[in-house]
């Protein structure tokens, strides 16, 4: 004769393991969904920082741009004019990164981004185009000039 308490306390082996089976079953189907929506959070977030750095560099561009007084010269890789404040602003690429310079100041517009080709073309009087290349995309911009006299 076996001896069974009438208040038996815990689980069985049994027990245990079908509650860790079920557990380890809904595991195996959560964790993969969770690593496919971790990558696509990690890609968003690099896209909103791509296209919140592309709204600063080109905003800065055209800010600049819009001051312009008088255009000293535009190549297809640099462009250098005088803004209404008599400062002398010139614009290149340089190590991937566009480079602003104001009066002899440096700075560079983009962490980032990885310009592989920063594109300046004069069309016509009173606009300007610029293309840049990334290593993700490509962006255009036409900036109407205000009244510049050329050099």
């Amino acid at each position: 004769m076996t001896y069974t308490p009438k208040n038996r306390q815990g689980f069985t082996l049994v027990e245990l393991l079908v509650t860790f089976m079920v557990g380890l079953i809904l595991m195996t189907s959560v964790v993969p969904a969770f690593l496919v929506i971790q990558k696509r959070m990690g890609y968003l977030t690099r896209e909103m920082i791509y296209f919140h750095e592309w709204a600063y560099v080109s905003h800065f561009i055209e800010t600049d741009l819009k001051t312009l007084h008088e255009t000293l010269f535009i190549t297809p890789i640099h462009v250098q004019f005088v803004n209404i404040k008599g400062e002398t602003i010139s614009y290149s690429l340089k190590n991937n990164r566009i480079k602003r310079r104001a009066n002899r100041h440096t700075a560079y517009l983009n962490k980032t981004l990885d310009i592989r080709s920063l594109h300046f073309e004069k069309q016509g009087k009173g606009m300007i185009h610029i293309r840049f290349r990334s290593s993700l995309r490509e962006h255009h911009m036409a900036i109407h000039l205000p009244n510049e006299k050329e050099t």
